[in-house]
């Protein structure tokens, strides 16, 4: 056998197996055992980790295109968590992991092109869980949209806007950065949630810890397990203070946390909760702060919360929700 031949047997080994990787860690009992085999495996050689990354990129195409869809009918909180805990959708669409695994390498062992960066999103009220080709795990919440390259020296991660939990292989050799706005955030090996809406970028520590600098260069803010930064793109600076770790991945237990938060930042992350839009009366209300948890099993529970602790009330004004403040308080 020539030395093609067996190239192109080893690729379409490690393609096998990659898909057959997939299947297992998208199902609801991969448990971290499983995510330890699957770093061996993925480090035991770089065609490996190539051919998970095109399984990956594959999936997102499929997911972006059939995701959007099933999403759109979907418009409480409800459905939102137990989508969070069920097995990929993929699978259950296509009749079983045996169906998938059998789909993805028809695609895939007729297209042995090599991926660039992926692409990963998910709509209003809908989550989403990522392992990449190293084990890294993005947790995105709602309305969040992220591109990721795994490369030889460097991973990184294109932040667009919404928020994600990272759970980061840590490996001092080949850094995982990811870049939100005008900002470059570095594991240090770590659990940590990034979260960028409206040009406003938060970055907080669950575990361990991470670098933060200024895309363009600059020095660099380390922060340890809770601690926040915040920071408004554009500016030079940015706020650090500390927070209960605890909060870090609280939204993923359907719980948001505030401390002196503007209502307009409220408002912007329930809107990517619930499709019925919420408006913030800019004339009145909109210099209102809130400070407190926001259970967001719906829409109408949320804003029950909100009217509850500041002095506004909430009216149904066509397909959305105005907030002013209560006449007797203007």
């Amino acid at each position: 056998m020539d030395g093609d031949a067996e190239r192109a047997m080893s690729r379409d080994r490690s393609l096998e197996e990659a898909v057959a990787w997939h299947v297992r860690l998208a199902s609801s009992q991969a448990d971290e055992a499983a995510f330890d085999e699957f770093a061996g495996w993925i480090e035991a050689g770089p065609e490996n980790r190539a051919a998970y990354d095109r399984v990956e990129a594959l999936e997102a195409q499929i997911g972006d295109a059939a995701g959007q869809e099933r999403v759109s009918n979907q418009s409480s909180l409800a459905s939102f968590q137990s989508r969070q805990q069920r097995i990929s959708w993929r699978a259950a669409t296509m009749g079983g992991a045996a169906a998938l695994a059998a789909a993805l390498l028809v695609f895939l062992l007729i297209d042995t092109r090599s991926t660039p960066s992926i692409r990963y999103s998910t709509s209003v009220g809908q989550s989403r869980n990522v392992v990449l080709a190293d084990g890294s795990k993005i947790e995105m919440g709602p309305n969040t949209v992220v591109s990721a390259t795994t490369g030889e020296d460097e991973r990184r991660v294109e932040f667009d806007r919404g928020e994600a939990v990272f759970r980061v292989k840590h490996q001092a050799e080949r850094p995982f950065v990811v870049q939100a706005g005008d900002r470059e955030i570095r594991d240090l090996g770590t659990v940590f949630d990034v979260r960028r809406i409206a040009g406003a970028i938060t970055v907080a520590v669950a575990e361990g810890q991470v670098s933060v600098v200024p895309a363009a260069g600059g020095e660099p803010i380390v922060l340890q397990s809770g601690q926040r930064l915040r920071h408004v793109e554009g500016k030079e600076s940015s706020e650090v203070d500390t927070i209960d770790p605890r909060w870090v991945t609280s939204w993923q237990k359907g719980f948001l946390i505030y401390r002196d938060a503007p209502l307009t930042q409220v408002v912007a992350d329930l809107n990517r909760y619930f499709r019925t839009r919420i408006i913030v009366d800019e004339r009145t209300a909109s210099r209102q702060r809130f400070s407190g948890i926001l259970h967001v099993v719906d829409e109408g529970t949320a804003i029950s919360q909100l009217t509850a602790f500041l002095p506004i009330v909430a009216v149904h004004e066509g397909d959305a929700i105005r907030l002013h403040l209560a006449k007797s308080k203007r």
